[in-house]
């Protein structure tokens, strides 16, 4: 199916980014700030999602985020009878 190898770029490209991710993590900010607000035995992974979300999010460009959006539709709109 032609989806499947677009979305195979789209999964390889984001890997990068996520790579991009742990760069970031170790050179800007080695230990989020909520873990040194909470101490190491009070943080929760939730904590830790809300704090690296949005750090994330921004590294993803806008023209990535509108074209996989735009595949998932067209994807479901193909597929929305099965």
């Amino acid at each position: 199916m032609r989806l499947e190898g677009s979305v195979e770029g789209t999964l390889q490209r984001l890997c990068f980014l996520m790579d991009g991710l742990k760069d970031l993590k170790y050179r800007s900010w080695s230990s989020p700030d909520v873990i040194k607000e909470k101490g190491l035995e009070h943080v929760t992974v939730d904590d830790l999602v809300a704090e690296i979300t949005p750090k994330g999010r921004a590294l993803v460009p806008d023209s990535v985020k509108k074209e996989l959006l735009q595949r998932i539709r067209t994807f479901l709109a193909q597929h929305a009878s099965l």
